[in-house]
């Protein structure tokens, strides 16, 4: 996740991401596999574990990155249980490809920055 600053153009741009709205729930598919092979992981005698990463910005304007890692539990459960959930490691958010036409900045905007950022008022007025 990762906000910038155009030096020569003054644009902002952002990593693309899911924007929800504070004190609000998302609810989306993170992945799907096929009926055949949830079977044959159903079937198998090993652990099956899938891990990702999650990003926000808390209340506070601050970045958070979060590793989990989730277990699927065969019978009598049939359910993925979570395992752990950790605080990502640096490499894990460091942009990798940096431009030298961007100044980069927090992903997470504030109050200030959300003003500056905003659209002048009455650029969508009604035409008379």
């Amino acid at each position: 996740m990762w906000r910038a600053k155009n030096r020569k153009t003054g644009a902002i741009s952002y990593s693309g991401s899911v924007t929800i709205g504070g004190n609000s729930t998302y609810a989306g598919t993170l992945w799907e596999l096929p009926k055949e092979r949830m079977i044959q992981l159903q079937n198998w005698d090993r652990p099956f574990t899938v891990d990702g990463t999650f990003e926000y910005c808390d209340s506070f304007h601050n970045y958070v990155c979060r590793k989990f890692y989730l277990l699927y539990r065969r019978e009598p459960y049939n359910r993925f249980v979570l395992v752990s959930e950790d605080e990502c490691a640096g490499f894990l958010t460091a942009i990798l490809h940096h431009d030298r036409d961007l100044d980069y900045m927090s992903p997470c905007v504030t109050g200030t920055e959300r003003e500056e950022t905003s659209v002048p008022k009455g650029l969508f007025a009604p035409k008379h």
